[in-house]
């Protein structure tokens, strides 16, 4: 439907910085997140976002993440493009109603802006357990967001990442991870 865009959009966004989607991604302002290197070859854009706080760091900072499009996956060959942050963000930004809105509205409102401007989030997560069916999730009834940012911490863990490595990805503290590690621990632990 018309939300696809949007919820391919979150989920991939969500997935790749990893965000608390509530309180980071839906307060993000489309000033803050920027393609660096837009006309550079491929493989060598940023896409940057700036975050007022995050759980773990009260203060403004950025994250960025590269173009993945000219990797692949030593296990399976897949290719990076697949979840290429740079290149999801370009293709679905002009099909957010927040991209429309700022072309309309003068500089002035443009600053507060945000990239999920119109969407509803309490529709959001009956929407991720709705493709979690559609995937064939055992769990699809549970499903929420979080699993995005716990799925991230275990994809870096089945791909030997080191544990500051995913604390860093994931801007998890020691503790915290320790906690949410211990719940799928037994899955990824004999391939870690």
């Amino acid at each position: 439907g018309n939300d696809l865009p949007f919820f391919a959009l979150v989920v991939s966004l969500s997935y790749i910085f990893p965000f608390r989607v509530f309180s980071e991604l839906f307060k993000l302002r489309i000033v803050d997140i920027s393609v660096e290197g837009e006309d550079e070859p491929l493989g060598a854009q940023k896409l940057r976002v700036w975050l007022d706080r995050r759980k773990n760091r009260p203060l403004r900072h950025d994250l960025w993440r590269p173009c993945t499009c000219k990797v692949t996956h030593d296990e399976d060959g897949t290719s990076g493009s697949v979840l290429c942050p740079v290149h999801i963000f370009l293709t679905l930004r002009e099909q957010l109603p927040s991209f429309t809105r700022m072309r309309h509205l003068p500089a002035s409102q443009q600053a507060e802006l945000t990239l999920m401007d119109s969407f509803v989030p309490s529709t959001l997560n009956p929407l991720f357990r709705q493709a979690s069916h559609a995937t064939g999730d055992p769990l699809a009834d549970r499903a929420s967001f979080h699993g995005l940012r716990r799925g991230m911490a275990c994809d870096l863990a089945l791909d030997k990442g080191k544990l500051w490595g995913i604390l860093a990805a994931v801007d998890w503290r020691a503790a915290a991870f320790r906690v949410s590690l211990s719940s799928f621990f037994s899955s990824i632990h004999p391939r870690a």
